[in-house]
């Protein structure tokens, strides 16, 4: 049915991004064919599918394409398959954020932004500081809960826009987006009130601690996504130093 339906309209109504008309016709003009070109397109409702087009040119007896002549597939459910096995190869499924895969990759895609429009860019590292003892002394479930709620906090913390991720254990990090003119003292101060406020309220069998470190990523000179992280661990661990004895 949905081939009929293309069919039957102008090929200028197909596409949701009509740039993408111009690429197809641009490549089957210089190759005089195309295999397989995945593309966004639209049905009579409007409705966005992802299509596969295979075609070819058609030329008369002096090389001029006359018309094109192919067919569509409509991918949409393959397309929406691959993209469920990508967030969950890049998703923590403890805590619903990114993993350190996840965290990498959308990290070093906003370097790249940040060395082109020259923002900088904050990367926090963060640990939940009484992760062995609550295993130890309550159980690995409880210290299930002390991740997940951890990384409530942390969401709640930051912007949607940030990139915030568990990388793995007790380490989470975070990069913030668009910080120009923003003190870091603004993020941690909220964290540690959100943290007060959960350690306040009633029956809690232990309080949350989480220790965080801060290092600012200059487009001006440029650093790697390990560096940063290694830069925030270390004022993370010296925080954790100065910190009153916990248990454990």
């Amino acid at each position: 049915d949905s081939v009929n339906e293309f069919l039957s309209r102008d090929v200028l109504d197909l596409y949701v991004d009509p740039a993408q008309r111009k690429e197809v016709s641009a490549e089957l003009v210089e190759k005089g064919f195309i295999s397989g070109k995945e593309v966004r397109l639209k049905r009579k409702d409007g409705t966005p599918i992802w299509g596969s087009i295979t075609a070819r040119a058609i030329r008369d007896r002096e090389g001029k394409e006359m018309y094109f002549d192919g067919n569509v597939t409509d991918i949409t459910n393959r397309k929406r398959m691959e993209a469920e096995i990508l967030a969950l190869s890049i998703t923590d499924q403890l805590t619903g954020l990114y993993n350190r895969r996840g965290f990498l990759f959308h990290a070093e895609q906003q370097l790249k932004l940040s060395e082109r429009n020259k923002r900088k860019l904050l990367l926090f590292f963060a640990d939940l500081d009484l992760l062995k003892w609550i295993n130890d002394s309550l159980g690995h479930k409880e210290g299930d809960k002390a991740l997940i709620e951890s990384a409530n906090i942390l969401k709640e913390t930051f912007r949607t826009s940030d990139i915030i991720a568990r990388l793995g254990g007790d380490e989470f990090a975070i990069l913030a987006i668009d910080i120009d003119g923003v003190n870091p003292e603004i993020f941690t101060a909220r964290l540690q009130k959100l943290i007060d406020i959960w350690n306040n309220q009633e029956n809690r069998k232990y309080k949350l601690s989480i220790s965080i470190g801060c290092a600012y990523y200059d487009p001006g000179k440029p650093s790697s996504i390990d560096d940063l992280i290694a830069r925030a661990d270390k004022l993370m661990y010296e925080q954790k130093q100065n910190r009153k004895s916990l248990p454990g």
